[in-house]
């Protein structure tokens, strides 16, 4: 039988992936790339992210989440009103709890800097909740043993928060997400996290953002099954940094016994 040649000549030849590969899970979206030339690039990321299971609802919020731009510097945020106002909204803040104390400066020693961080706070629907800024100390310039000995960060490891989402999803308990640091509510019923929620608004100074949908820059999608994970804004926002959201994806395989 004559071999099979394809539009340069050559002949063809059927491809099989080799069979270690099948104790991995090797899969890319696929799309048809006479596209490409419409978006500009020859390697869109339309050919390796793909939205086309999650709900319409679902498929707004991550559009909402790259619609606006958060700023990087301090120069940046001063360009706009809102990032103005969310500053000086934080010093007040910082100024009425008595965050910091003025004291002398040894002279042995060198001052820690500090800059800002710059988030946007959005809703279960995607719509802008608040323009939220922090200042934040830069620790990382400072030395273990000389500058400082022991540490303290009450906060929330990655570990812990999928234990809770992990047992939610089990119950198929609700799951709402409340401006109190960030604080995670869960119930059996619908009563009792409202229970939990008014209990909570009349204790502290707090702002319902609904159902769980985005936190520490990992999204949240539920269905039937249970729950989605992905930090697909924050890769792509690492492929933006870098100038490479057009360069050419390929597959890479992971180990289907890996547990995360």
């Amino acid at each position: 039988m004559p071999p099979v040649h394809n539009d340069h000549g050559r002949p063809t030849r059927t491809r099989k992936a080799p069979g270690y590969l099948q104790d991995y899970y090797v899969s890319i979206a696929r799309f048809d790339s006479s596209s490409a030339a419409k978006q500009g690039t020859c390697h869109p990321l339309a050919l390796s992210l793909s939205y086309h299971r999650f709900s319409s609802p679902y498929k707004a919020f991550l559009t909402a989440l790259n619609a606006i731009h958060e700023p990087t510097s301090f120069h940046e945020a001063m360009k706009f009103q809102e990032w103005r106002d969310a500053m000086q909204s934080e010093i007040v803040a910082l100024t009425t709890n008595n965050t910091w104390s003025l004291v002398p400066l040894p002279a042995d020693k060198k001052t820690i800097g500090s800059k800002w961080v710059f988030k946007i706070k959005r809703r279960a629907d995607g719509s802008i909740e608040r323009y939220k800024a922090r200042l934040v100390a830069k620790g990382y310039t400072q030395i273990e043993g000389i500058d400082y000995h022991d540490t303290f960060a009450p906060v929330a490891k990655l570990v812990t928060l999928r234990v809770l989402l992990i047992i939610a999803a089990a119950h198929n308990w609700p799951i709402h997400q409340l401006d109190v640091h960030n604080a995670f509510l869960h119930g059996s019923d619908a009563t009792s996290l409202e229970h939990i929620k008014s209990h909570l608004c009349d204790q502290f100074h707090t702002k319902d953002l609904g159902s769980l949908k985005c936190f520490l820059g990992i999204e949240v999608a539920r269905s039937s099954s249970g729950l989605y994970l992905s930090q697909r804004k924050y890769t792509l926002d690492i492929l933006d940094d870098c100038g490479l959201t057009g360069a050419r994806s390929f597959e890479f395989p992971m180990s289907n016994t890996k547990t995360f």
